[in-house]
């Protein structure tokens, strides 16, 4: 995660944050994990709280492995 800080009248203000997951999931699950993510701004209370003043950008990297790749 990373933010955007910009001086407003002096003091900084977060106008901006970005949010990177990396996620492993299993082969298959893709449609699920995307559907999640599609949701989980608006359903997350920290987002919905600063959304209002501050921009939430997220992106995501996800990864579909076999089950015996996901141990190790």
């Amino acid at each position: 995660m990373t933010g955007e800080i910009d001086p407003d009248d002096g003091t900084l203000r977060v106008v901006r944050i970005r949010v990177r997951y990396s996620i492993r999931i299993p082969v298959g699950m893709r449609d699920i994990a995307e559907r999640a993510l599609e949701h989980h701004v608006s359903k997350c209370p920290v987002a919905r709280t600063l959304s209002p003043c501050v921009e939430i950008d997220w992106e995501a990297d996800i990864r579909e492995e076999s089950p015996d790749r996901r141990s190790t």
